[in-house]
């Protein structure tokens, strides 16, 4: 069986998707019916989705990582780059959808990178951004998220919203198996 089928059915790359969809899912819900982002819902809302991404990696880098001390500080950059991507993004996409698809394609990029360099601990934080692995999974995340929001956006309730979630999951999945799959090694300058 292939390494990257291997991520696919594993329970721990499940584990860490239901996370991340749980964390981006109430997110999304906290944000129905606020019109300013700096409000009490939407600075609540920026913290579930904070707080998700903080405990997806932690998750994750101890999976990867087993007996080894959390990079706390690496944790955080990275969850702070996805927040401000898919916080960022979701303001964009009122104003002008393919610019805010760029936003988050180009911010999940530095975001896979900056992740790559912590569950592998690589020497630098910054070592490589621009990582070309990466392009593949950021990919596949970037067009999740578009597919999640069209269906989020056409109703809160069920099948919709349970429809989007189970996309967001599903993507989420290949993308977490694809760059678990990756060889874990760090490249010189």
């Amino acid at each position: 069986m292939s390494a990257f089928l291997k991520q696919l059915i594993s329970i721990k790359t499940a584990i860490v998707s239901a996370i991340e969809t749980v964390g981006v899912a109430a997110w999304k819900a906290l944000l129905a019916g606020v019109t300013f982002a700096l409000t009490g819902n939407g600075l609540l809302a920026v913290g579930v989705l904070a707080a998700g991404f903080i405990l997806e990696h932690i998750v994750s880098y101890a999976f990867k990582n087993p007996g080894e001390r959390l990079p706390i500080l690496r944790i955080l950059g990275v969850a702070g780059v996805e927040t401000v991507t898919w916080a960022g993004w979701l303001a964009l996409t009122m104003m002008d959808p393919i610019l805010a698809a760029i936003v988050l394609f180009v911010g999940l990029f530095l975001g896979h990178a900056l992740e790559q360099n912590t569950t592998r601990n690589c020497d630098g934080f910054l070592t490589r951004l621009l990582r070309a692995e990466t392009l593949p999974f950021t990919a596949i995340e970037t067009a999740t998220a578009i597919g999640w929001l069209a269906l989020a956006q056409s109703g809160p309730y069920l099948p919709n919203g349970l429809s989007a979630n189970i996309v967001l999951f599903v993507g989420l999945q290949i993308e977490h198996a694809y760059s678990n799959a990756l060889p874990r090694r760090c490249y010189e300058r």
